[in-house]
């Protein structure tokens, strides 16, 4: 314990060469320290819409393993060892889940880790999700091996020791921003805490405010002195009359009292507009198309046009950035071997006219084979259809009349026609000469 550095204890304990923001805490979120948690950042439509946006739309897809040894093109492994774990990265977790957990972790927290259990051939059999606030990342001064422990773990794939340090090998570690060290990713929550705290105080005076019957406090007023034994009966008295069961009942007002309301209503506060901006500003942050959250109209015409901006805007960046992680992890090279998400079958495939038109020309231009072209839309190989068709009517110029030179010229297609036309000559004079037609 001794020879390692804790990097989850704040600025002070990082490394020489690296940003000292003492008394900052990158991972404050994780240890709950100010007003907005991750806990209580959820309850956030926005946060939650933003979230649940990202991380449904990454759990959708399938992530294959490719392989492509004389880079001449990809070839799928759905056989491999490793695309059966992605299918099922655990016992109780399909590839959904574990996505899902992985997002949510990475967009709450700035970090997601997974335990990657073993056997005794040192092969991969599961990936256990951990709960970022439990892991803590160790760097070995003077080197950089690096390692984890784990606080608790409600779900114990292997029987983990709290106190055992876990090498980097045995741990997939995915991180965001990283402004103070590369083993810390910050939360894109860090960019928006004043939005998401404005924004639950909206949601929780808008609670109580309908809670009161949608009516605003106020005073209680009366020209005549009263005494303090008075002013506390007249109160109780109109407390009773006007909550609970009487909510909503006409009080009556004696000693010429008189009620004079105090705070503002919620269309004069302009709660919703104020609401409304707190959302724009998370999805900004989280660089989610504002009509995706229920903030203005989508510019685009067609359902496939909003998908590729979307993905170009938001998703394009996790997508890849889980793949690199994911391919560092497995030992991947990213060109010879990789893991891809298929984000042209699962987000952006079009509709069904220019899917299948763009696939006719493809097959017509050689692009893809007849099978190749039946496969993407899932059905049946045929004989025959594993080779590549082109047309021939586009030819290079220098080719233009070979055919005919080829077959020595005019003069001998003349020639060997006029033997045909004796024959038929001769063959029409036969048959007249058996009608009696001619003498």
């Amino acid at each position: 314990m001794s020879k390692l550095s804790n990097l989850a204890g704040g600025a002070s304990s990082i490394v020489k060469g690296w940003l000292d923001l003492s008394p900052y805490k990158p991972n404050w979120f994780q240890l709950g320290e100010g007003k907005v948690n991750t806990n209580t950042a959820i309850h956030s439509s926005g946060v939650y819409t933003c979230v649940a946006t990202l991380a449904q739309e990454v759990a959708r897809l399938r992530i294959t393993h490719f392989t492509n040894p004389d880079l001449k093109g990809q070839v799928e492994m759905y056989a491999s060892d490793l695309s059966r774990l992605l299918r099922k990265p655990n016992t109780y977790q399909t590839r959904s889940d574990f996505f899902l957990f992985i997002m949510y972790s990475l967009l709450m927290n700035g970090n997601s880790y997974c335990y990657a259990a073993r056997d005794s051939r040192g092969h991969i059999t599961s990936l256990t999700p951990l709960n970022p606030g439990s892991v803590t990342p160790y760097v070995v001064p003077g080197t950089s091996e690096i390692y984890y422990t784990i606080n608790q773990m409600d779900i114990d794939p292997s029987n983990i020791d709290p106190d055992t340090f876990i090498p980097q090998r045995n741990m997939l570690h995915i991180r965001l921003f990283t402004p103070t060290h590369p083993l810390i990713g910050m939360s894109p929550l860090t960019a928006c805490m004043f939005s998401v705290d404005h924004g639950l105080s909206i949601q929780a005076e808008a609670t109580k405010f309908f809670q009161n019957e949608s009516k605003p406090s106020g005073i209680l007023h009366t020209p005549k002195p009263l005494g303090k034994d008075q002013a506390k009966r007249l109160r109780d008295a109109w407390s009773q009359g006007t909550n609970g069961n009487n909510a909503g009942k006409v009080p009556v007002l004696d000693n010429d009292l008189q009620f004079q309301q105090m705070s503002l209503s919620a269309a004069d506060s302009q709660l919703i507009e104020q609401y409304a901006m707190t959302k724009k500003d998370i999805a900004i942050v989280y660089r989610v198309p504002l009509y995706m959250v229920g903030e203005g109209d989508t510019q685009f015409r067609t359902a496939e046009a909003s998908q590729r901006d979307f993905v170009t805007r938001a998703l394009g960046f996790y997508l890849e950035h889980i793949e690199a992680s994911l391919d560092s992890f497995f030992g991947f090279d990213g060109r010879t071997e990789m893991l891809e998400f298929d984000v042209e079958r699962g987000i952006m495939r079009p509709e069904y006219n220019a899917r299948i038109e763009g696939l006719t020309k493809g097959v017509q231009g050689g692009i893809f084979s007849p099978n190749e072209a039946r496969s993407t839309e899932n059905l049946v190989a045929k004989e025959a259809g594993d080779n590549l068709f082109m047309q021939r009517q586009n030819v290079p110029i220098s080719m233009l009349g070979q055919d005919v030179l080829a077959m020595g010229g005019s003069d001998e297609s003349t020639t060997e026609s006029e033997p045909a036309e004796e024959e038929n000559t001769n063959d029409e004079k036969a048959v007249r000469l058996k009608l009696g037609l001619v003498a």
